[in-house]
């Protein structure tokens, strides 16, 4: 993401001269101040509220990660596997110190030859040693099932959220966080976690130990804790939101590289190679800096903490030396050694606590993808399998936009058409041609008005079931790396004589050979041209045989040749199953052979009736008819 750019204002606001001016207007200063002093406080607000809304767009959080995130980083884990490992870490803890206290015992013991001294220590050892190793594969076991669970949670809630979140969201935000913040949650979160729990349940029971038996160092840990702590505080606001702004800063990587790499062509054909590596530079640098500046303050956080460790090591050393004749040397030099070595334990603790509050961030934006809301699904009715038996339309003063903070595209579209026919619909680029696939199919909201297939209110349909009914042929077809036949029948329903009797009703089966199904097909079909794509995803539609056909720019870059053997072949498949056939075309030629037409403008039906009576009614249809007549005359076309 671009850095934040400030609120949109003609200059900035005034700044107040001094301390006084900066306050509320009283009476006593001059009234053209007092003036000046509220555009400065609004443009404050307004400031606050659009950054607010600018960080909410990006998917960047705010302040320091809430107790609530490690909350949910445990119950996925799981609660009972959750506790049971912090269980182990204490126990292990525990027979730690108690082997510890045992060989105390042992070598002030009169008959250190006796069997049970040596059994009861071995013992506790193994034992030591047994929890040790088990927490540990427990502990990695259970951040796997965090991590598997949150990535798992993440996907089938972005697969099944609404449409409107992905024309919100840049691709390159959502494989951002699928990749760079899912391996801080794999890798390192799980590493520094580790090392913290260690840390803290060693240096918990080093403290008990010393404070037992050395009480006069209580005050040395005390202001030892107190400034941790709050250098901590102090050190893990910043990283914490350097750490979001190196994430955020991540996703436009992906974005701009997967772009170029689309784009390759072009880029090289206009020649624009270093100006699409200098943006790309930009990025990176918006991103190094972002992950420098991080660094810089964990190396800060480092930095005063070794200053702590020296003074705290200079302290002990001197104040020992000072009072050896009060205290007896053994206590004094058992009581240096402890707090030398608890000091350095706390100051690595610390910062690896706050790595865990920097890498926690991470799983705070899975989170937020986890928590994304379904698509609304409130469809109820009970339908036959055999439906649509028809596929009539009917359209009601249909009323839809994409997103809520979008205009309506959609005002009041209606017409209707028996099953089993063609219907073209035209009109000027932006007029709402697939958008009306989108109410179809209800991939946007349909704020007012109805549509009911064969007398059914979509509405109260199941998505699942309404879909099935559709198939569909979009302007830019989608393909993936594998076969023909896997992107054709991509879940293995029809037979080998079905599918090639699609390729050969779209004239692609000859072009490919005889072993067209296993033929390999490039990433996004990059090996095949654009109009062989539309003709392959056609192929893929006409073979699912459907009531409903939705074709939206399916013979954009088709020639007219391969255009008229591919529209009788369309209208032999579909009329075997009584298709309902919706195309939606610039093209007058393809729209030539359609029962019905209609003509949409800025959103609104324009006119629709049979193409027969509209061009007698010398309407927009009759009009554009004429003018592609004309150029096609003239040699345009």
């Amino acid at each position: 993401a671009a850095p934040w750019p400030g609120p949109r204002t003609t200059r900035p606001a005034p700044r107040p001269r001094s301390l006084t001016a900066s306050r509320c207007p009283t009476s006593a200063q001059p009234r053209a101040k007092r003036k000046r002093a509220r555009p400065a406080v609004e443009g404050k607000r307004l400031e606050s509220r659009v950054r607010a809304l600018w960080l909410r767009r990006r998917g960047k959080a705010r302040g320091s990660v809430g107790w609530r995130t490690y909350l949910a980083y445990a119950q996925a884990a799981g609660a009972g596997l959750t506790a049971f490992v912090l269980l182990l870490f204490a126990l292990s803890q525990a027979t730690l110190l108690l082997s510890n206290y045992w060989m105390g015992v042992w070598a002030a013991a009169s008959d250190q030859d006796e069997p049970r001294y040596s059994m009861v220590f071995t013992l506790l050892t193994a034992t030591t040693v047994v929890f040790a190793c088990l927490r540990s594969v427990l502990f990695y076991f259970a951040n796997l099932r965090a991590s598997s669970s949150i990535h798992n949670a993440a996907l089938q809630h972005v697969l099944g959220t609404r449409l409107a979140f992905f024309t919100e969201n840049p691709h390159g935000r959502i494989l951002n966080r699928f990749s760079g913040d899912l391996e801080h949650v794999d890798d390192l979160l799980s590493q520094a976690l580790h090392e913290v729990l260690d840390l803290g349940c060693t240096g918990a029971g080093t403290m008990v130990l010393v404070c037992m038996t050395v009480p006069p160092v209580i005050p040395v840990f005390c202001a030892m804790c107190w400034y941790m702590a709050r250098l901590r505080s102090f050190a893990v606001r910043s990283m914490t939101e350097l750490k979001r702004l190196d994430s955020v800063s991540r996703s436009p990587i992906f974005e701009y590289f997967a772009a170029a790499m689309r784009g390759l062509v072009c880029i090289r054909a206009f020649g624009r190679e270093e100006a699409a590596q200098e943006k790309l530079t930009m990025i990176l640098e918006q991103n190094g800096r972002a992950w420098f500046w991080w660094l810089i303050t964990n190396r800060f956080l480092g930095f005063r903490l070794d200053v702590q460790v020296v003074l705290v090591m200079a302290c002990s050393t001197f104040g020992g030396g000072a009072v050896r004749g009060l205290i007896e040397p053994e206590l004094i030099g058992l009581a240096i050694m402890h707090v030398i070595s608890l000091s350095g334990l706390f100051q690595f603790m610390v910062r690896q606590s706050a790595l865990v509050e920097s890498y926690m961030t991470s799983f705070e934006r899975l989170s937020a993808y986890a928590a994304l809301p379904a698509e609304t699904d409130e469809g109820q009715a009970t339908l036959a399998p055999s439906f649509p038996e028809s596929g009539g339309i009917e359209v009601r003063e249909l009323c839809m936009r994409y997103r809520e903070d979008l205009p309506i595209v959609l005002r009041g579209v209606t017409f209707s058409c028996p099953g089993g026919v063609k219907v073209g619909l035209c009109g000027r680029t932006g007029s709402g041609k697939s958008s009306v696939f989108m109410a179809l199919a209800r991939l946007a909201e349909i704020t007012a008005g109805s549509i009911a297939i064969d007398g059914v209110d979509i509405s109260t349909i199941p998505l699942h079931v309404l879909r099935r009914c559709i198939s569909w042929v979009p302007q830019d077809p989608t393909f993936f790396s594998g076969t023909l036949r896997e992107n054709v029948d991509p879940f293995n329903e029809y037979s080998d004589d079905k599918v090639l009797g699609a390729l050969h009703a779209v004239q692609m089966a000859d072009s490919l050979g005889t072993e067209c199904l296993n033929f390999q097909i490039a990433e996004q079909g990059s090996n095949f041209s654009a109009g062989e794509r539309q003709l392959l995803s056609l192929a893929r539609a006409l073979l699912q045989r459907r009531r409903l056909l939705c074709m939206d720019e399916a013979f954009a870059n088709v020639d007219f040749a391969t255009d008229a053997k591919v529209q009788r072949a369309i209208r032999a498949m579909t009329d075997g199953v009584g298709a309902t056939v919706l195309v939606v075309a610039h093209r007058v030629k393809t729209l030539a052979d359609s029962d019905y037409i209609v003509v949409l403008d800025a959103g609104t039906t324009v006119e629709h009736g049979p193409p027969q009576h509209l061009l007698q009614a010398g309407g927009p249809y009759s009009r554009m008819v004429h003018q592609a007549t004309d150029e096609l005359d003239a040699g345009v076309l």
